[in-house]
This record gives structure tokens, sequence and C-alpha cells, in this order.
């Protein structure tokens, strides 16, 4: 029995810094922005679907507040930096800025992030996506 104490010990430890990890690291939305935008890079799981064309997908997520899964392709090895979005009327675009961080290699990467808001007007009836290139 005493032997189990300090391995019950050390795994609450494990799960109390995992979950202060998690919270360090959750997307929190700008204070200053009026629509509480906040944006989370999920990576890079692999190329570009070659079945698919060299066009981002975005997919309205289902849950409390509005959210938007967004598939991109980019290069690989690019980074992302800048996410931001514009609202114009029942149009709402969401983008991200791609740079070279490091070595940039010839194939198209499925870049995944969400753009997540506290709340977004009624009249919003479009999203779309785009990316810039430095």
């Amino acid at each position: 029995m005493s032997k189990k104490l300090p391995l019950l010990g050390l795994v609450l430890l494990t799960i109390g810094f995992s979950t202060l990890a998690w919270q360090i690291n959750k997307p929190r939305p700008d204070p200053e922005d009026p629509y509480g935008m906040a944006f989370e890079f999920l990576g890079c799981p692999g190329d570009w679907p070659a079945d698919l064309p060299i066009v981002a997908i975005v997919k309205t997520e289902r849950g409390g507040s509005p959210s938007f899964f967004v598939q991109d392709p980019g290069e690989c090895g690019l980074a992302v930096k800048e996410p931001r979005y514009e609202l114009d009327g029942s149009d709402l675009t969401l983008s991200y800025t791609l740079y070279a961080a490091d070595a940039v290699a010839a194939c198209y990467c499925e870049f995944n992030s969400r753009f997540t808001f506290k709340h977004l007007p009624p009249s919003v009836k479009s999203v779309s996506f785009y990316h810039r290139s430095e």
C-alpha cells in the first residue's frame, strides 16, 4: 500500500501539470476584438490529398460559439502568422499569412486551423478563406 501512494501522487501531479499546460496554450480571444476571435493553428498532419483541388476548405463546426475549421493547402515547411478576418455585410473572410521559417519543400501540406468567435452578427451568411504569402 505504501508503495502505491508515491505512484498515485506522481500520476496526480502529471495530470495537474497537463491541465495547466492545456489552459496556458488554449487559444484566447483578443479582448480588443469586438467579435472575440480566437485562432488555433492545429498543424500539418500530412500532404494535401492528390484527389482534391488546391483550394482551401472551410467547414462550419457545431457548438456554442461560431467556429470554422479550415483546411488550407500550403507549401511544406511554411509557418502561419497574423490570423485575421474581414466582415463585409453578410460575408466573413478568414485569412492568415504563410511565411518561410525554415526550408520549404516542393509539396503541398494540409494546414489545419480553427477560427472561433464569441459571437457574430446574424447577417453573416457566407464564410471564405485565403492565405497571404511572404
